[in-house]
């Protein structure tokens, strides 16, 4: 028996306990002391109706409202993770809480509320995931493209003065072009023309080695 299937007994028994004790001594319509509520509420939600049966518990899990707020906060956690770019940083984390919030609605349209905010809620713990993710990707991106460009930065002042002063214009542009695709986010189109730029450099440096004096 795994250690989770044999805490669920446990707490099971404890529970079914408590019940007794309310329900011998006549108090049906008392409500459960907090903690079991924040106990039960840890549950999947296939236990949660199974014991949404018992006359006493039952009176207590059965939620009596929809899950309006947390709906929200799972709403706008996949607003605030997409607006982060996690659809691109963090495709497979978003796309599971766009799953999960689609099958939460769908039990809340239900009424099935007790699956709803399960679903709301794995919606919103997997888009702060997806969001947190997304940032760390960026800035790691970030990272490898200002490291490459100090580097073209070194290569350049080493041949810029080789080269006459229109040619300067021409590179300083391009330069000022591959740091607004770092801010942009543009890493792809980055690659692909700070690779341009460096072999060009490259091969600058390599003339101008070949015309120095022996």
């Amino acid at each position: 028996m795994s250690p989770y299937i044999a805490k669920t007994f446990r707490f099971l028994k404890g529970t079914i306990k408590i019940w007794l004790i309310f329900f011998l001594l006549g108090l049906p319509s008392c409500k459960p002391p907090e903690f079991v509520g924040k106990q039960l509420e840890k549950l999947p939600p296939q236990a949660l109706e199974r014991l949404a049966r018992l006359p006493y518990l039952g009176a207590y899990l059965v939620p009596q409202v929809a899950p309006d707020s947390l709906k929200d906060k799972a709403q706008k956690g996949l607003r605030q993770a997409q607006l982060a770019g996690a659809p691109r940083y963090a495709p497979q984390l978003f796309n599971k809480a766009v799953a999960y919030f689609a099958q939460g609605t769908q039990y809340y349209q239900k009424k099935r509320f007790l699956w709803a905010k399960y679903y709301f809620k794995k919606a919103l713990e997997t888009s702060q995931k997806a969001l947190q993710k997304s940032e760390k990707v960026r800035q790691q991106a970030q990272k490898i493209r200002r490291t490459k460009l100090q580097k073209l930065l070194t290569l350049w002042e080493e041949v810029s003065a080789s080269l006459p002063e229109d040619q300067h214009l021409e590179i300083n542009l391009k330069i000022k072009e591959l740091e607004l695709m770092i801010e942009e986010e543009q890493f792809k189109e980055f690659d692909q023309k700070w690779h341009a730029l460096w072999e060009n450099l490259q091969q600058i440096k390599t003339k101008k080695g070949g015309n120095a004096p022996p």
